[in-house]
């Protein structure tokens, strides 16, 4: 499973040209036992707008 989560500007690494191609912020790929299970902790994300300078915003304004 992947987990991707924003940063409080609401910002993805990869939408953040500075921290290189290598550089992972906020996102991991978790593997789940036999059962599927799969038990992970993290933090409470800040809530963010939709960016409308991109496909999504596109689709939003209709």
């Amino acid at each position: 499973m992947e987990v991707w989560q924003a940063d409080a500007a609401g910002f993805y690494d990869v939408q953040k040209p500075e921290l290189g191609e290598a550089t992972f912020q906020g996102r991991a790929v978790l593997q789940a036992d036999a059962q599927g299970t799969c038990h992970f902790r993290t933090i409470v994300p800040d809530c963010y707008p939709i960016p409308h300078d991109g496909p999504l915003g596109k689709c939003w304004r209709r």
